[in-house]
């Protein structure tokens, strides 16, 4: 099985980052990983929404958002590993959320395809669920299957970037990435 993980973290050493290792040193499948901080993707917004007439058009075509889009559309099954900044994913997220548009402008069979590949998440998080799951139903035809991991459950700090010290955490973790 073809497998992505995305992580979403700009931290080195922070634990969406260490999760990412473990999801891959614990599967047997073919990985791909991608560090998103580590791409250059411009936000929308700084242009003149070219992309709403035709997509090709996005100032920004030649950065590496389409990489992201065309690696996941390879993909059978794609893991979102994302830290909670404020109640809601990080900005890293919204920013490839927001890139959409000009990936699947026009192109429904694009759209499709992508909606129906299995994703799953994977969220850092101490507070709200709610507002990810919302956010996470637009890359998905069907409910997303979210694991949310709480630092202060196991009596961490998610600052620290020490979660994965925790058995319990990484139980979770196996639980969840074996029900693929």
């Amino acid at each position: 099985m073809k497998i992505l993980l995305i992580n979403f973290s700009s931290r080195k050493l922070g634990n969406c980052n260490s999760i990412t290792k473990f999801i891959e040193d614990n599967l047997k499948d073919e990985i791909k990983i991608i560090s998103f901080s580590s791409l250059s993707i411009k936000s929308c917004g700084d242009c003149n929404y070219e992309c709403f007439n035709k997509r090709l058009d996005c100032p920004f075509i030649s950065d590496d958002a389409y990489e992201i889009y065309e690696e996941i559309l390879k993909s059978e099954l794609v893991y979102f590993i994302v830290p909670n900044y404020c109640d809601y994913p990080c900005s890293n997220f919204f920013k490839f959320n927001e890139r959409s548009l000009c990936y699947f402008s026009g192109m429904s069979n694009l759209l499709e395809k992508y909606e129906s590949i299995n994703k799953r998440y994977i969220v850092i998080s101490n507070t709200e669920k709610d507002n990810f799951i919302k956010v996470f139903n637009y890359h998905s035809s069907s409910q997303p299957q979210a694991l949310f991991l709480s630092s202060k459950s196991v009596n961490k700090r998610s600052i620290d970037g020490d979660l994965l010290e925790s058995q319990e955490i990484k139980s979770k973790i196996l639980s969840f990435i074996e029900n693929k």
